[in-house]
């Protein structure tokens, strides 16, 4: 599912956000990951939107585990999800698609940073 709309309401949620993961081994460069959470952050905080960093105990960020349960939980108590696909990673490949292709069309709607921010940038014209 394609990102379409965001809520009135929305807030941004990064997991993870730890300087001590930079070293670690990921599916997908973890600098691009990060660089596409902070445009998120940026967009966010420029129209005053509330953000949310999830910090976990064990350093890491993780497609398959922070993000998909923290999407688990949201959808859960009835948020609309939306993921932007680019700004996440995993160390385990199959964890990472697994996510992406059975649990998260099942949360809510997929794209891009870009994407989201382009909605947000549509609601403040």
């Amino acid at each position: 599912m394609a990102v379409t709309t965001l809520d009135p309401n929305t807030a941004l949620i990064i997991v993870d956000p730890q300087k001590d993961i930079v070293g670690s081994s990921f599916i997908r460069p973890i600098d691009g990951v990060v660089s596409r959470s902070r445009a998120l952050l940026d967009a966010f905080r420029e129209r005053g939107l509330p953000v949310v960093l999830v910090l976990v105990n064990v350093a890491g960020v993780a497609t398959g585990a922070g993000v998909e349960s923290t999407s688990r939980q949201a959808y859960g108590h009835g948020f609309n999800v939306t993921l932007a696909l680019d700004a996440m990673t995993d160390a385990r490949p199959e964890a990472h698609d697994y996510s992406i292709k059975n649990v998260f069309p099942k949360l809510g709607e997929m794209g891009t940073a870009r994407d989201i921010i382009d909605l947000l940038a549509m609601r403040s014209v």
